[in-house]
């Protein structure tokens, strides 16, 4: 049911409703962190490469769009067409490194295991 929200872009839509194209709403870090993490735990579970394939292409969205590679951090959010929205801060009382340092730690321990398995 979370697949219709990626957008075009390969991002993750923050809120969408069902009669609303997804390429249609804003993009917020943590929505991205966690659905690398969601997909990755549906995959585990199911064995269904579809989950897996949305996990590698959230995180590769992730490194294009999210990542400020000149100033560091993660942008908190982003429009429809991928741009950051300069009125968030990049720190502050809702944004903090949880979600996506959260997501890091889960790929490094994932990828030991599949490692450690093979």
């Amino acid at each position: 049911a979370v697949l219709p929200g990626i957008n075009s872009l390969g991002g993750l839509c923050h809120e969408t409703e069902r009669k609303e194209p997804s390429n249609k709403g804003e993009m917020e870090w943590w929505a991205q962190a966690e659905g690398v993490v969601g997909f990755l735990n549906a995959w585990e579970v199911s064995g269904n490469n579809q989950f897996l394939r949305a996990a590698t292409g959230l995180a590769r969205f992730i490194t294009s769009y999210f990542l400020d590679l000149h100033g560091g951090e993660w942008y908190y959010r982003l429009n429809p067409q991928g741009e950051p929205i300069s009125t968030y801060d990049k720190a502050g009382f809702w944004k903090c490194p949880y979600h996506n340092s959260r997501m890091c730690f889960e790929l490094y321990r994932r990828t030991e295991n599949l490692l450690r398995e093979n």
